[in-house]
């Protein structure tokens, strides 16, 4: 008898789940220290660590690892170098592997100011809110309220000839004369205070005697006059900036002389609107701040806003109001300053 085999080959299919990536972490931030950077960030859900890495000195390039296997929502790193801005990014980890990175966020270490080393200019004292304020640093309307503007310095009201004090010590690194003619920074005087720390004092009537390039200053000194050079009237244009690495007038390394200067707090307040309006009321003093980031949260997302890049560089940027569907708008100040800056408004848009 023949015997007939049969073979029967079984094919086992094995399929199995394939899981995505943690999302991105969210609303990176950086606050800036002496000698060193705070970072923090929304959490993505199911991370069980996150990696941190930066780049230094440029905003383009290839990412270093910092630190990975932060099992926290903040990071602290020390070290740095104050003045330098470094950027960083966060990604999330989990079995399935690394997250694309968050967005991107930037700081730039920066030395303590000691308390009774600065003066207000015009004053020359420590006391709180010794000279008048017409313009604050921060948001505002010109031209009867037709222009969005970043005022990016204060506006000291005086008569021409007042002294004009250096509210730190420092170096006198520039020294611009007045054509007689253009409107704009008129004598203007700049100092490094050291740290990266700079100043402009601008639409001065003459500079103090004696005064060259190289001079070494002391707060209080005596370094120029209160005038009108450039513009229609007279006052002091105070620009205070952070981060410069070149002796030039760079507004957009601009910050709030309000951070050195003796003065009141301010507070601030937010709610959204119950009409329906998609608006969040945010009630502050808006020219009393350096507002460096407005973070929405809320069903299930979250938006923040880089006040800085949207409307404080004092280039030709500075009157852009918009950012990722988010309008921000500051009420026309009041004459003179501190009242000015009303409201900060925000009117949320969602996407598409």
């Amino acid at each position: 008898m023949n015997r007939i085999y049969y073979f029967i080959t079984l094919i086992f299919v094995f399929t199995a789940e394939v899981r995505a990536a943690p999302a991105a972490p969210t609303a990176l931030i950086a606050i800036s220290g002496d000698s060193s950077i705070t970072l923090r960030w929304e959490a993505s859900l199911g991370a069980s660590s996150y990696t941190v890495s930066r780049r230094a000195s440029v905003d383009s390039g290839s990412y270093s690892v910092v630190v990975s296997n932060i099992t926290g929502t903040s990071f602290m790193e020390n070290g740095l170098s104050n003045g330098t801005r470094y950027f960083y990014i966060v990604t999330a980890v989990d079995v399935n592997g690394a997250s694309d990175p968050s967005n991107q966020a930037r700081g730039t270490p920066v030395a303590p100011v000691a308390p009774g080393t600065v003066v207000w200019p015009l004053a020359n004292s420590t006391a709180v809110d010794s000279d008048e304020v017409r313009y604050l640093f921060g948001p505002r309307f010109v031209y009867n309220g037709s222009r969005y503007d970043f005022h990016a310095g204060l506006d000291l009201n005086a008569p021409i000839g007042t002294p004009v004090s250096a509210v730190m010590a420092g170096t006198v690194t520039k020294m611009t004369a007045w054509d007689g003619v253009s409107i704009g920074s008129g004598n203007t005087l700049l100092i490094n205070h050291g740290s990266q720390k700079w100043a402009s004092y601008i639409h001065l009537d003459s500079f103090a005697a004696g005064l060259v390039v190289g001079t070494q200053v002391s707060a209080g000194q005596i370094i120029g006059y209160v005038g009108n050079s450039g513009t229609s009237t007279p006052h002091l244009h105070f620009t205070y900036m952070v981060g410069l690495t070149s002796e030039s007038t760079n507004e957009s390394r601009s910050r709030s002389p309000l951070e050195i200067l003796p003065h009141s707090g301010a507070m601030a307040t937010a709610s959204f609107r119950t009409d329906g309006s998609r608006i969040v009321d945010v009630s502050m003093p808006a020219q009393q701040n350096t507002i460096r980031w407005i973070i929405l949260k809320g069903e299930g997302l979250t938006r923040i806003v880089d006040y800085y890049d949207v409307v404080a560089q004092g280039t030709t940027a500075r009157d852009v109001q918009t950012q990722y569907g988010i309008f921000l708008d500051v009420a026309s100040p009041t004459q003179p300053s501190p009242a000015g800056g009303g409201t900060l408004q925000l009117r949320v848009s969602p996407d598409p």
